[in-house]
């Protein structure tokens, strides 16, 4: 398969600073308020300025675990995929 025309422009920019929504949501969850249903949607996201070429990050969608990924990559331009593990953290 030829994936040269898929763009790279399209996919979702996050950033490595937590919102307020992020620390409350991370509050919530250790309290084991919604913990199952704390998740982020799977698939591609950008971090910073990631070239074509930059680093892949894998992680879960358990949202947790996301964001602590994020947090820890701060001033690193990369991508991370999100894969589908249904919310369950695989620490």
């Amino acid at each position: 398969m030829n994936f040269s025309n898929i763009s790279i422009i399209t996919q979702p920019k996050i950033d490595s600073q937590w919102s307020q929504k992020d620390y409350l949501g991370a509050l919530r969850v250790r309290m084991s308020i919604g913990r199952n249903s704390y998740q982020v949607k799977p698939g591609l996201y950008k971090l910073g300025n990631p070239e074509k070429d930059a680093e892949v990050i894998v992680t879960s969608n358990y949202k947790l675990s996301f964001d602590i990924v994020r947090r820890s990559l701060k001033g690193i331009n990369a991508w991370i995929l999100v894969l589908e593990t249904y919310g369950i953290n695989v620490w």
